[in-house]
């Protein structure tokens, strides 16, 4: 198991330096690269076929007879607590967006309305008081609409904020039921970024363990139920 650790040390490293290291900052300065493409480097390669290799044998090492139907709806928990936090992500990008969007509209309105507020208060003035008082309006309006949007980015913050608490929680103890009750400080976080960088890995666990689960007596219906809610956490690993 100290080996394994290592190995993953070693890939998780190469992974974070692979985009630096793969980049050239000369080849920007030259004529022939106007139409350049990314090409993968031999670290990268090497990074990833390092992955493949840990991968399967990480997976191997994990004994699924010692694991119990609390194991399966503990990573059935992670797999949930995964799926809410990406979508509550990908709805606060799209609220952020849309309060720059907001902000945008209400300094125009507010210029707009200091040119008619100067308007107003200089001379033959009084002409400018109904276009000054709709502006006003306008402008009290769209600023109300940006303080909901705003309170609504803050919601879905605090909401990522407890889903990534629990998460990494719930990956903690998940990564001791997989690789060992007594692992170090050390080999828990590098084992908990693993299960982090891979999720592939967690379904292909949890699919693998209800199926096991679902060869013992008393256990088919509910397994049966297990395998087909699983499904709903296929997703794609980043990179």
């Amino acid at each position: 198991m100290k080996l394994a650790v290592t190995v993953l040390a070693s890939i998780l490293l190469a992974c974070s330096v692979t985009t630096v290291s793969s980049v050239n900052p000369s080849a920007a300065t030259s004529a022939e690269t106007s139409s350049l493409t990314a090409q993968p480097s031999a670290t990268t390669n090497s990074v990833f076929e390092d992955w493949t290799v840990f991968n399967a044998e990480i997976t191997n090492s994990v004994d699924l007879s010692r694991l119990s139907e609390d194991d399966a709806r503990l990573i059935k928990k992670h797999l949930k607590l995964n799926e809410k936090c990406k979508k509550t992500k990908k709805a606060r990008g799209l609220a952020e967006s849309a309060k720059l969007d907001q902000e945008r509209l209400v300094s125009r309105l507010d210029e707009k309305y200091q040119r008619l507020l100067n308007k107003f208060q200089g001379e033959n003035g009084s002409k400018y008081g109904e276009r000054l008082l709709k502006a006003k309006l306008e402008l009290e309006k769209e600023q109300e609409i940006l303080v909901e949007i705003e309170k609504k980015c803050q919601s879905l913050g605090s909401d990522i904020f407890g889903f990534n608490l629990e998460l990494n929680i719930t990956r903690g103890k998940l990564a001791r039921r997989l690789f060992g009750d007594n692992l170090d400080i050390e080999s828990l976080y590098l084992y908990m970024e693993f299960l982090k960088s891979d999720l592939s890995f967690v379904e292909s666990i949890y699919n693998s363990l209800i199926l096991v689960l679902s060869q013992q007596p008393g256990s088919e219906q509910a397994s049966t139920s297990e395998t087909q809610s699983s499904s709903q956490y296929h997703e794609t690993p980043t990179a």
